[in-house]
């Protein structure tokens, strides 16, 4: 018997001094770093709106869901233009590094070790030039900017 299997291509960005995976699916564009525009009262997450070809982005930082360092925008800073379930999104990401192509069943699970709100954000690993990157679950990190702002 046969299995099927499904290729999946990832977008890998730099997060501080990680590398992350988004599923190509989800990811619209990539864009410079431009510097958005605050709004009083939205989540540490979400760094302010971007209007970007004529439709209001937030613009979020998955760094701080995750625990990691903020280092100050530079040169490969970029914005990554998602959409999953409906709603648009910028990801801040400090680099973009690579786009790769995976079966399906090479996704690993995540190490128990990883601490559980870290773990929340992601949906498991692959592997790319023998380093573990960690692929991001857009719907987890949607729904906690949804809870933080329905909270505040």
């Amino acid at each position: 018997m046969t299995v099927a299997t499904e290729t999946i291509r990832f977008l890998l960005c730099k997060l501080a001094d990680e590398h992350y995976g988004l599923p190509m699916e989800v990811v619209r564009e990539v864009i410079r770093w431009r510097l958005p525009t605050p709004i009083p009262g939205t989540p540490i997450t979400v760094l302010g709106m971007l209007h970007h070809r004529g439709a209001i982005l937030p613009v979020i930082d998955v760094r701080s869901l995750l625990g990691i360092g903020r280092p100050a925008p530079g040169r490969s800073s970029r914005i990554i233009v998602v959409e999953h379930n409906a709603i648009h999104a910028g990801i801040v990401g400090d680099a973009v590094a690579d786009i790769v192509e995976r079966d399906d069943r090479v996704t690993e699970p995540l190490p128990s070790s990883l601490p559980p709100a870290q773990a929340h954000y992601l949906t498991g690993l692959i592997v790319h030039e023998e380093q573990p990157v960690a692929l991001l679950d857009l719907e987890a990190v949607f729904a906690a900017i949804t809870a933080s702002n329905d909270a505040g």
